[in-house]
């Protein structure tokens, strides 16, 4: 009988380290030509719009599917069923999963892409994804500083209280604009839904790495053109997905070669010696839900 599985399940048995450790996996998968998926498909309604990503990985097959709009839940659904037997293994319902995937898979950005001494962070929104960005780079990373921004004052300084409680020795604090908390920061992470540039490229520093996981169309985008002028190293999880978007990116006619996070991880692309900026764009590459769900699965069936 397949496991129906809920939020309450993958906040007892999945970890911000075990969540990146199987995107790690997954990536070297990739890396090694042993995963297949395809952009997000959309079907839009009056109030909203379904969105529907499948993959196949090494630790299953399956989809996705969530809706968008009008609405006040995140419900959302991941069916996983067993590569070799197309047995159904189970359901994961809620959004807690897809939050854990997309922050795993940015702490695994950061820890393939950036040197060990980047421990400052400048954190932009205090939504769930931020939280669980915070998470995933805190399991990959020993960070010593922590500012965050966000567009509320009550919601920047609950989330820093949350950190605090949960990392004592964590030197975290709310700050009133973007600029303050991203000028001289190791590591920049924007997790917002901004449709206008928040980071600007002049802000930051020589050698700043910078993780975008927001709204990416050429017309709607959380960084400037000079962030992208300024990076000599830009990394996508996915450029299948990329390359779907209707209006296209801001990366786009640049000429700038795009890499893959599966070749970092795989160990195929090091971090250029010139130094310079460096930029992630995380899309969220099909599959990795499948993967993070089979991995719920047999904690779960192991317990």
């Amino acid at each position: 009988m397949p496991l129906i599985l809920t939020d309450d399940d993958v906040h007892q048995f999945l970890s911000p380290a075990e969540a990146v450790a199987v995107m790690e996996s997954v990536f070297r998968a990739r890396a090694n030509g042993d995963t297949s998926g395809a952009p997000r498909w959309e079907m839009p309604f009056p109030e909203g719009r379904m969105t529907f990503t499948a993959g196949a990985v090494p630790q299953g097959i399956g989809f996705r599917v969530y809706v968008r709009g009008t609405f006040d839940h995140d419900d959302q659904v991941v069916v996983v069923w067993d590569r070799q037997t197309a047995a159904l293994k189970g359901i994961i319902t809620g959004g807690a999963l897809g939050a854990l995937r997309t922050g795993a898979i940015g702490g695994t950005a950061i820890k393939h892409m950036t040197p060990p001494e980047a421990t400052s962070l400048a954190l932009i929104g205090t939504g769930r994804q931020a939280w669980t960005q915070l998470q995933a780079i805190m399991a990959v990373r020993p960070l010593a500083e922590v500012r965050v921004h966000s567009r509320t004052p009550e919601h920047r300084a609950a989330f820093c209280e949350k950190a605090q409680a949960q990392w004592p020795d964590l030197k975290i604090a709310p700050v009133d604009d973007v600029e303050t908390a991203v000028r001289d920061a190791a590591l920049v992470v924007s997790a917002t839904t901004s449709k206008h540039p928040l980071i600007l490229g002049e802000w930051l520093a020589p050698d700043a790495h910078v993780s975008t996981l927001g709204t990416r169309g050429r017309s709607n985008r959380e960084i400037d053109e000079e962030v992208v002028r300024r990076a000599g190293w830009i990394v996508t999880d996915s450029p299948e997905q990329m390359r779907s978007y209707p209006d296209g990116t801001i990366l786009q006619d640049t000429g700038i070669l795009l890499h893959e996070l599966a070749d970092v991880v795989a160990g195929k692309i090091e971090r250029p010696q010139r130094g310079g900026i460096s930029l992630f764009v995380s899309t969220g590459l099909a599959g990795t839900e499948v993967a993070l769900a089979a991995r719920l699965l047999e904690l779960v069936a192991s317990a």
